[in-house]
């Protein structure tokens, strides 16, 4: 089975999706307290919360509607803004379950390594991409490192899991990037990947499912606009991943 996981994107304290990473195009769906509900009343259990302010300043900032979230009974991977030891072990102990690093990753690389000796199982890597080369700063600069640079780098420290997201096809509706997701899955066995951005269509859905045969290690798809915009619900969704 390959779980959907709808995204809860928030923005000065509301549920946004942004086009292709830019704070300058963003769509506004209301209150993180509302969704959190609906998400529950559609049999969701797993929901991926991205800090769109803490990714862009570097450090939490939207934790009232974190709050409001953890509250619902939902479990929470959460990412945005965690660039030091005081801010991941808040994360833990407010009850979120999975937290994701991306900028630590590249210029905090001593926080990376001691969260993955620390919580190995716990820690998500955001491989955020933009043409093969890794985005940090809440997409807003680009790095040097590739991503399989990054995930060789890693990998000696035991990392687990990774959400791969090309940034170009976040927020359009045009897609995922499925090619270059199974790329890395291929290449790096060990680790379980989930796939984010551009879902458009239960039929990009149904081209993830036809891939798990080759690639098992694919364990979930992230999706935001699409199910915002009602283009699919997340039981429809669900029905076609589960198998």
């Amino acid at each position: 089975m390959i779980d959907l996981i709808p995204s809860i994107d928030i923005l000065d304290g509301r549920v946004v999706r942004l086009s292709k990473g830019d704070y300058q195009k963003v769509t506004d769906y209301g209150s993180p307290l509302e969704w959190s509900k609906y998400w529950v009343n559609e049999g969701v259990s797993r929901i991926h919360v991205v800090d769109l302010d803490g990714a862009k300043e570097g450090k939490l900032v939207n934790l009232k509607a974190l709050d409001e979230i953890l509250a619902s009974g939902l479990q929470v991977q959460f990412g945005g803004g965690i660039r030091s030891w005081e801010s991941l072990e808040q994360l833990f102990e407010l009850g979120v379950r999975l937290a994701i690093l991306g900028t630590a990753a590249v210029k905090e690389p001593d926080l990376m390594i001691r969260a993955l000796n620390t919580y190995t199982n716990r820690i998500i890597l955001a491989l955020d991409a933009r043409d093969g080369k890794v985005s940090v700063e809440g997409w807003l600069e680009e790095s040097e490192l590739t991503t399989e640079e990054l995930l060789n780098r890693l990998s000696k420290f035991g990392l687990a899991r990774f959400i791969y997201t090309d940034i170009t096809k976040d927020g359009l509706l045009q897609g995922p990037d499925l090619t270059g997701a199974i790329e890395l899955c291929k290449a790096f066995p060990q680790m379980k990947c989930i796939l984010s951005g551009g879902v458009s269509c239960l039929n990009d859905l149904r081209s993830v499912k036809s891939q798990i045969a080759e690639t098992p290690n694919l364990e979930g798809i992230i999706s935001g606009k699409a199910l915002y915009e009602k283009i699919f619900s997340f039981g429809e969704a669900q029905s076609i991943l589960s198998f």
